[in-house]
């Protein structure tokens, strides 16, 4: 499925870890092969712009938060902002 990332999503995860590169990776492939799976949806937030979903995932004694949303089902889905801790 195609993706786009947000240049705050970029910038952020230019700054994850070498030990923890691989399982935020491994977390991304995860929500765009499967977005409508609960674990890629288990946690969404609402506000005015409308509604993201977010995943948390540990990755070597670190915590990440990806937040993506998929308006619209004919365009790539989005990766908005990647959040340690």
């Amino acid at each position: 499925m195609p993706f786009v990332v947000t240049p705050e999503f970029h910038d952020q995860y230019q700054k994850v870890s070498d030990r923890s590169v691989q399982c935020v990776d491994d977390a991304i492939l995860r929500i765009v092969r499967d977005p409508d799976s609960a674990w890629a949806r288990q946690g969404q937030v609402r506000g005015e712009l409308g509604a993201a979903w977010l995943v948390v995932i540990e990755c070597s004694g670190e915590t990440w938060t990806i937040y993506w949303t998929w308006p619209h089902r004919d365009e790539p889905l989005q990766l908005l902002l990647l959040l340690p801790g």
